[in-house]
């Protein structure tokens, strides 16, 4: 039997074990940088969440297809330092005060970057700057922005390397915290609190490039009203594809906006945002795809575009209506465009403990009642127009038939030419 003494160390013990246990499970609660279960690489291929250039952040550091893009990460640190006008210690001060923060937003952070608080903030500092430089290449360069031109320091970036950079900054592990980009503007310019506005609009500017819908404050803000609205569960996403419901007599146009929420239906009329689509399309949508499903504050609007498109894009037939209404833009084939929604849409599942998105589920009902609709008044004119009375259905048949067997005379006048010759 253990004495008093001992037995309170270990009580103590215990106690001090389930204490950083529970900081440790906060800490995770707060991470939003995610790695994704083994398995998930294995269905989907390592390729479709790997880094092709660059890294950004601890998950891939060090990785050998981004190995060449750490000597240019340094050059472009040189070229940050000496466009803001200060020294390096300015700037890993600024960091080292959140430094905490920045490590637990990381969901599964190796040993040697918890222990090794100056290597995380040497790598935070090279790869936010090499980020940074990156958003202002692009923008400076497709459009012309004269604040960003080159001589504030982007001549590092190459721009015909600009679309791997697109799709290595948006897979899902290999982020940087959102802090560090703010931080090292807010540095940059004196602390202005305006940072995070101006680091938000940089990065919306830069993703509208790629022609992708996104996802706006003014969106989630929207979708908070919407709530109590919606069914979390069982919506039916299901509507008749693009070219059925153009036969039906609806039609398609673009919206105004690139907001993904901004969809809507009205006057026969289906309004979406415009799409571009290449071969690094499947990756950015998995990716995000994989984001909804893990992050707790994300929502299905992603998702739900995902599930709502691939019921419009059926075949080749529906893209190619689209692509003629400017609704999508693709260097990919048509058939590959709708072989890309179909199985996104097959290999993805709405998380029932997620609310759906409102304006999908709005939209998708609309569409299905109108198209009900119109094929009940199709068949209702049919009806009243050629088979209203029993003369009239003999007659649509007589005419159908004779028009049946003068097909089958010509092929069989065309047939006995072939043999006579």
């Amino acid at each position: 039997m253990l004495d008093m003494e001992s037995w309170v160390i270990t009580m103590n013990q215990r106690a001090r074990e389930i204490s950083r246990g529970g900081e440790e499970q906060r800490n995770r609660k707060r991470a939003y940088i995610y790695r994704l279960p083994a398995y998930v690489h294995i269905e989907q291929g390592d390729f479709v969440y790997r880094p092709y250039k660059v890294s950004f952040g601890p998950y891939y550091h060090g990785h050998e297809s981004c190995q060449p893009k750490e000597v240019q990460k340094e050059s472009c640190l040189i070229q940050f330092l000496a466009r803001s006008g200060r020294p390096l210690e300015y700037f890993v001060h600024a960091l080292a005060h959140d430094v905490e923060d920045l490590k637990n937003a990381y969901d599964k952070l190796d040993r040697y970057w918890e222990d090794d608080t100056e290597a995380f903030l040497r790598l935070m500092i090279l790869d936010g700057c090499f980020l940074i430089q990156i958003l202002r290449a692009g923008c400076a360069f497709f459009y012309e922005d004269v604040s960003d031109s080159p001589e504030s320091g982007t001549d590092e970036i190459s721009v015909s390397e600009m679309e791997y950079y697109v799709h290595d900054m948006l897979l899902l592990e290999n982020q940087l915290p959102m802090l560090v980009l703010v931080m090292l503007f807010s540095a940059e310019n004196d602390y202005n609190r305006m940072e995070y506005v101006q680091v938000t609009e940089l990065i919306l500017k830069f993703l509208s490039l790629l022609g992708t819908p996104v996802l706006r404050k003014e969106d989630t803000e929207r979708e908070g009203k919407h709530l109590h609205r919606r069914p979390q569960t069982g919506v039916d996403f299901n509507i008749p594809s693009a070219t059925e419901l153009h036969q039906a007599g609806m039609g398609f146009t673009t919206s105004k906006k690139t907001s993904l929420m901004d969809i809507s239906f009205g006057r026969r009329t289906l309004k979406l945002p415009q799409i571009s689509l290449d071969n690094v399309s499947k990756s950015s949508f998995l990716n995000i795809i994989a984001f909804e499903q893990l992050h707790k504050g994300a929502g299905n609007e992603f998702t739900s575009y995902i599930h709502f498109m691939g019921s419009l894009l059926q075949d080749s037939n529906d893209v190619s209506l689209l692509q003629s209404r400017g609704i999508i833009r693709t260097t990919l084939r048509r058939d590959e465009v709708a072989e890309l929604f179909s199985r996104l849409r097959r290999n993805t599942v709405i998380n029932p403990d997620k609310m759906l998105a409102y304006e999908y589920w709005t939209v998708a009902r609309r569409v299905r009642l109108r198209f009900n609709k119109m094929s009940n008044e199709w068949r209702r004119d049919l009806f009243q127009t050629y088979l209203r009375s029993p003369w009239a259905i003999i007659s649509v048949i007589a005419a159908i038939l004779i028009f049946t067997l003068t097909i089958i005379q010509t092929v069989y006048t065309v047939l006995s030419y072939v043999n006579r010759k």
